[in-house]
């Protein structure tokens, strides 16, 4: 394979930078832990239009005007639902409610020198409302 050597602009521009953001949760409070500068390429986000009633989990990093300059949708991460097979792993799956949820969890943004907060949004993260519109859930300033 023939090697395609950098340009001088290539060569020239700094790496990128992405802030490692470390997160625990003990039910629905949410703490943020640590956050890590890192050189890394950040990783793509998701369209930053209006999402009007949509449901799911994902967070938003604001500037001093509230405008969203970066979006990244992702599994839930705060369990509350666990699934089990039960008795036998060839028995029914089942989602059984975690009795006391906690962990941790950790998100990747781009260093943006606009960039003042992070806000969490989720659909209802206990009960049978996970299709359920999103709203706020937790927010950090950075």
């Amino acid at each position: 394979m023939k090697k395609i050597p950098l340009n001088k602009k290539d060569a020239t521009n700094p790496p990128r930078y992405t802030w490692r953001l470390l997160f625990s949760y003990k039910g629905s409070d949410v703490k943020l832990e640590s956050k890590l500068r890192v050189q890394m390429i950040p990783p793509a986000g998701n369209p930053v239009t209006q999402l009007k009633d949509a449901s799911g989990f994902w967070y938003e990093v604001l500037d001093n005007q509230e405008n969203v300059l970066f979006r990244k949708a992702m599994h839930q991460p705060i369990k509350f639902y666990m699934e089990t097979y039960g008795t036998s792993i060839e028995g029914p799956i089942r989602q059984e409610k975690i009795a006391h949820p906690k962990g941790v969890f950790e998100v990747l943004i781009p260093d943006l020198k606009t960039a003042v907060r992070i806000v969490f949004f989720s659909s209802p993260l206990d009960g049978g409302l996970r299709l359920a519109a999103a709203s706020p859930i937790a927010s950090f300033e950075l």
